[in-house]
């Protein structure tokens, strides 16, 4: 029955992935941290180029996160 809180932000984006760097919180207390890769794959399970209309989207969402996820 703990609270937990996820923090999330944007490290960086390249052709066919993007990092992020997030963490879980509880009661103030840093639980853990994780770098997230997230990575577009063609259907032959080869890395492909992210979409442009999600590269756009993402492209605003790291121009926007400023913050520290800590």
């Amino acid at each position: 029955e703990d609270m937990l809180e996820v923090r999330t932000g944007f490290v960086s984006l390249t052709g066919a992935r993007f990092t992020l760097d997030q963490s879980v919180w509880r009661d103030g207390t840093r639980l853990f941290q994780a770098d997230v890769q997230v990575v577009c794959l063609d259907a032959a399970g080869r890395a492909a180029r992210i979409p442009a209309d999600i590269r756009q989207k993402l492209t605003r969402f790291q121009q926007a996160d400023g913050a520290d996820p800590e």
